[in-house]
């Protein structure tokens, strides 16, 4: 019930292609990783920041609002 295959471990590694062993594949995927994780809480971090300032000046004319009918 034993079967063995083969894989080629192939990656851009800092632009170039490299074969890797499995360790280094696994180092390599694992810092790509981060670095996707990271820019991507980055980006939607950034998006909140914008939504925020959006929102206080909502909030800001709603309040001027409300004392104007009073």
């Amino acid at each position: 019930m034993r079967s063995t295959f083969s894989i080629i471990l192939l990656a851009l590694v800092e632009g170039e292609p490299r074969l890797l062993g499995l360790k280094q594949a696994l180092r390599v995927y694992l810092e790509h990783r981060l670095t996707v994780v990271r820019r991507r809480s980055e980006y939607e971090l950034e998006r909140a920041r914008q939504r925020a300032h959006i929102l206080e000046g909502l909030r800001i004319a709603l309040k001027t609002l409300t004392k104007w009918s009073i």
